[in-house]
């Protein structure tokens, strides 16, 4: 489902009015992926029956992955209270994640809802999920594992809500530790850049939460890779008091940025590596896409 907004929706065009790409589809119900043979949108029911007659278009997608698919896309009923609140009182829920990455994909995704995938592309976020969970289960009870806070931003002057959920933080020792899954061909120790710099970023965004929480800042942090056959846990450095100070007027400077665009225009698009926008769901609408993805549409 798409998130709470406070702003009309974007009409399809460019800022220079120029025609532009339309935006796909808005995620749907029953509809909750594409098709991975025919890229179309399909019925939950339809995709689970052609599964279990077999899987004649070759698809690789069994029913119990499926099950678990939809089961991972179903709403949070506490984050969906979250939103339902933050509506009543006039205010924008944004994700740690819209902080971290394109200013303008993060406005694509309030203003526009979650574009339908399939599930091939769904798989990478059920995984991280599966050991999510996993971890979830299996924590001291001392420890907050998968714990979600949220800041209020409007005492900095902007109507929206920062709601982030922290892999794992020990009050004891104050390690904060982020989890992520990841696509690797070869052991993880042969990754140069790990940690990787908005990954940086996020667990910053995380410590500035449990700071605001009440819970002190932590004293130290890490964030520990994970793919199917290997694990690697390395070390963020923290913040000086003035990086903090920063990380906090970052926050506030992109929620700002987001939840204040303009209806027609949003905010500029600030995509710093190419990746970004290779992997958008919003690039063809996007006129501010990387220079070296507009050459690929050529």
């Amino acid at each position: 489902m798409s998130q709470t907004i406070t702003q009309p929706k974007s009409p399809q065009t460019k800022p220079n009015g120029n025609d532009a790409a339309p935006v796909p589809a808005t995620q749907a119900s029953p509809p909750l992926w594409l098709c991975d043979v025919t890229r179309q949108p399909v019925a939950t029911d339809d995709c689970l029956a052609c599964s279990r007659n077999g899987r004649p278009n070759a698809c690789s997608f069994t029913p119990p992955i499926l099950e678990a698919l939809r089961a991972s896309m179903k709403s949070d009923p506490a984050l969906k209270a979250i939103h339902s609140l933050a509506a009543q009182q006039g205010v924008t829920v944004l994700r740690v994640s819209s902080l971290t990455g394109c200013t303008r994909q993060a406005w694509y995704r309030l203003t526009q809802g979650t574009p339908l995938e399939t599930p091939s592309r769904h798989w990478a976020r059920l995984r991280g999920v599966i050991f999510h969970k996993a971890l979830e289960s299996m924590a001291e009870k001392s420890v907050l594992a998968e714990q979600r806070f949220v800041v209020d931003l409007r005492a900095f002057g902007v109507d929206a809500w920062i709601a982030g959920m922290v892999d794992h933080y020990d009050p004891a020792t104050g390690v904060l530790t982020d989890l992520k899954t990841m696509n690797a061909w070869k052991r993880l120790a042969s990754y140069p850049d790990l940690p990787r710099e908005h990954h940086i970023a996020q667990v910053w965004i995380y410590g500035w939460l449990l700071e605001k929480a009440g819970l002190g800042y932590p004293r130290a942090m890490a964030i520990t890779y994970m793919t199917m056959g290997d694990i690697r846990t390395v070390p963020v450095p923290l913040p000086t008091p003035e990086g903090r100070q920063f990380v906090e007027a970052r926050i506030v400077a992109k929620a700002k940025a987001i939840v204040e665009a303009d209806p027609t225009l949003g905010p500029k698009g600030d995509p710093r590596e190419d990746w970004q926008c290779r992997y958008c769901l919003y690039k063809a609408a996007c006129p501010d896409r990387r220079k070296s993805e507009k050459k690929k549409e050529k």
